[in-house]
């Protein structure tokens, strides 16, 4: 055989096993029900309006951005498989 049909299916062999484990990952993937992950957005507005309501001289402001990072951040991490993620919002410009 030549070198080159040796390199092609030496290729096929390799390739076909890491193209099924990807498309395998990609169908399992816990991101295909991130809709449905628990809480979703109105629940957060909802939760944020009642434990930290908006003020106009914005009291609340550094509270409820701690709060929102904290619905974020357990929103994946309450999530099975648990995914580790971190959350804190800088500071304007």
């Amino acid at each position: 055989m030549k070198r080159t049909t040796m390199a092609l299916i030496l290729g096929a062999c390799l390739a076909t096993p890491v193209g099924y484990y990807t498309y395998h990952r990609i169908q399992t993937a816990p991101h295909n029900t991130f809709p449905n992950w628990p809480p979703d957005t109105a629940t957060i507005l909802r939760h944020l309006d009642t434990h930290a309501p908006i003020s106009p001289d914005g009291k609340n402001h550094a509270r409820r951005e701690a709060l929102y990072a904290d619905l974020f951040k357990n929103r994946y991490r309450r999530h099975q498989p648990q995914i580790a993620v971190g959350m804190r919002i800088l500071p304007g410009r």
